[in-house]
């Protein structure tokens, strides 16, 4: 190995010391390389960066000025500064370095780039979109980057992958290429990769508009949904007309439960293109969340006057459950899909529309055939796999025994305040649960946080380090566990109050209890369970666009219910009398009793507003949002039996949980163990 390659170790070791934080370790690497080329670019700008990092800026910054001064045609020197300064928030000099650079080496891609980002932060907006125009403008792999986006736009499927992985070959930090590659990932349901992407182009652009728009997508397809909103309060700054932008904000504002702003998005989204009755679904939905059941059916009129082949506004109509469709209303859903029966976003939801239909007019068998058909062409866009859920279900009660949950539930916590997850499968009434324990006051809803589910993501893309999940659980340290369990509390602030408890309804927590356990000792589980046969029947009349796969077909939501049975079994076994289990026939059935028990298992007196949780005004997001402004009620137990004949497998399939379950039913109990 000659001279060069040695140096080019060297500062591949130290470029991950500076990553990593372990300044000083830097420090003492690049002195020692000082003294054996005490000239080399690449050693002296790698000691400021560390001097800057460790707070030494001024003299961090004197390196880099002194390095570009004594080699003047040296353009990585300068756009190091130019960077440098701007990260210091000296902007003006960051501009004008960059700006001196671009105008004399304007194929130095990277720097206009950087530009744009300190033009933006210094509030020349247009002058900042120039500069990202002119990044494109000098690419020297512009044809290879058009390409790939018209193969995406065509549809092919490895060939824009291939074009911008030969760009990253030559490349590997162009942004465009990365932003490419993300935008693949996403498509793919990749989100680990999509992540890498997405945090490489963050460490070369800020506020380039495609990259704020793709992160915003990422944000939004994994519920970061506070990150998505600021991501594209930015890009609308930069792009006050950009439509697709605005609808975004709205829906990242819908699921924060901003009202208010999500609609200020979306009505200057309808003005600048008045025909898009997808916004106006959005806004229909907005509307029934808050209780404006008039103002969202008017809405979702206008949207199905304005295109009247729009399965969404037609399902979003169905989905104020008890809206009654006319028979006009009814031939017009069956002469549309007459035309177009197998579509996934117009189709589909149609189908499901007049099943509900069918379904109010005693037509049950119609009516299945038509929750069939949607789900049918949903299941052909479906990821499900039954095997890997239940292998996914095996490895997690192996991991989280007995053993590795006594000593990590007998810790020291410093936890805030006992949150109180609701878990079980859609359509048992996790909403109705969550809304009587709302009602309390001192309990405050937020929503279905997403949080869980990303750190479990986040361990699952450290497997080179730290080994596969769940396996990894067995190694995290109680500091470990107290650092996500903090990040969990922040994250979960801005949707709830000062009250001593919080809900967390995310059904599918289920999963992670185990997980949730060992970061939280204190938080509350509550398992909400209904009839087998009533729970998947419902979840299969149901429409779930996203995040629901295993409901699209009858056996993958038997065997999703054997497996989530198995799990909640395992996890009372492990957790004995930390689970509390609500059976939703006998909610309906005795609410006053039922409530009460509820509330002494989460040490609440009883108040007498959650026996009338009907009478809350706050905002429900779910499908059930309707159901539980009206009062309790038994009239859905035993639903399943008005679809027997088409429910045959069932059965069969789920006798043991069949017997488990009206055992508990009968049972005087609501906990295990």
């Amino acid at each position: 190995m000659n001279c060069k390659e040695n140096l080019t170790r060297d500062l591949l070791e130290v470029d991950q010391l500076l990553r990593t934080d372990r300044v000083e370790s830097a420090i003492e690497r690049l002195r020692s390389l000082s003294e054996a080329h005490p000239e080399n670019p690449r050693v002296i700008r790698r000691m400021a960066f560390a001097n800057i990092k460790q707070g030494d800026i001024d003299q961090g910054l004197n390196q880099l000025a002194a390095l570009v001064d004594s080699n003047p045609d040296d353009a990585v020197s300068a756009f190091e500064y130019g960077r440098s300064l701007g990260r210091v928030q000296k902007i003006d000099q960051a501009v004008t370095v960059l700006q001196e650079l671009v105008g004399r080496v304007p194929g130095f891609v990277p720097a206009w780039y950087s530009l744009g980002d300190f033009l933006f932060e210094r509030g020349d907006i247009v002058d900042s979109r120039r500069a990202y125009h002119q990044a494109a403008e000098n690419d020297p792999f512009r044809d290879k980057i058009d390409e790939a986006k018209r193969a995406m736009q065509a549809g092919k499927s490895d060939l824009p992958e291939t074009l911008l992985t030969e760009v990253l070959s030559r490349d590997p930090g162009h942004v465009e290429a990365l932003a490419g590659i993300e935008a693949i990932a996403m498509a793919r349901g990749d989100w680990i990769k999509a992540e890498r992407m997405c945090m490489q182009v963050r460490e070369r652009t800020h506020y380039w508009p495609t990259f704020l728009l793709g992160q915003s997508q990422l944000f939004l397809m994994t519920s970061r949904f506070e990150d998505a909103r600021q991501s594209l309060s930015t890009l609308v700054q930069l792009e006050p007309e950009n439509f697709l932008a605005l609808n975004m904000l709205g829906t990242a504002c819908e699921w924060l439960m901003l009202p208010d702003e999500a609609i200020a998005a979306f009505r200057p989204s309808l003005e600048l293109i008045p025909d898009q009755p997808r916004a106006l679904v959005s806004i229909a939905n907005i509307q029934r969340v808050v209780g404006d059941r008039a103002g969202s059916e008017a809405t979702l009129r206008h949207a199905i006057e304005m295109e009247p082949g729009n399965g969404e506004a037609v399902w979003a109509l169905s989905n104020l459950k008890n809206y009654q469709f006319s028979s006009d209303e009814i031939s017009a859903m069956e002469e549309n899909l007459g035309r177009d029966s197998t579509s996934l976003h117009s189709a589909a939801p149609m189908h499901f529309a007049l099943g509900m239909a069918y379904e109010q007019n005693g037509l049950f068998d119609s009516a299945f055939m038509q929750f069939d058909a949607g789900n049918t062409i949903q299941k052909r866009h479906s990821r499900f796999s039954g095997t890997l859920y239940e292998q996914e279900i095996e490895r997690l009660c192996q991991t989280y025994d007995s053993d590795l949950l006594s000593s990590r539930l007998d810790r020291n916590s410093s936890e805030q305040s006992n949150p109180i997850f609701v878990v079980g499968l859609p359509r048992t009434g996790s909403t109705l649960v969550e809304q009587i324990l709302a009602s309390h006051s001192r309990v405050d809803a937020t929503m279905e946080l997403p949080f869980i589910g990303q750190f479990v993501r986040e361990l699952a893309a450290r497997e080179e380090s730290i080994g596969p999940y769940p396996e990894s659980a067995r190694h995290l340290s109680d500091a470990d566990l107290e650092a996500f369990a903090q990040r969990y509390f922040d994250a979960a602030q801005i949707y709830r109050g000062e009250a001593d408890h919080f809900i967390d309804k995310s059904p599918d927590n289920f999963i992670h209890m185990g997980f949730i356990a060992m970061m939280m000792p204190n938080a509350i589980f509550i398992d909400v369970r209904r009839h087998p046969i009533d729970t998947c029947l419902s979840a299969f009349r149901q429409r779930f666009a996203v995040g629901g796969e295993f409901t699209y077909d009858i056996r993958d939501l038997g065997r999703y219910f054997r497996g989530y049975r198995k799990l909640m079994l395992h996890w009372d076994s492990v957790m004995p009398a930390r689970i509390y289990n609500v059976i939703y026939e006998r909610l309906v059935g005795d609410p006053d009793v039922e409530i009460r028990r509820l509330l002494d298992f989460c040490n609440l007196p009883f108040e007498s507003a959650c026996v009338q949780p009907h009478l809350s005004r706050r905002p429900v997001r779910t499908p059930s949002s309707e159901q539980v402004r009206e009062p309790i009620t038994d009239s859905r137990v035993g639903f399943w039996k008005n679809y027997e004949d088409h429910l045959l497998e069932l059965p069969g399939m789920l006798q043991p949980e069949i017997v488990e379950f009206e055992s508990a039913l009968l049972s005087n109990s609501n906990t295990q163990g």
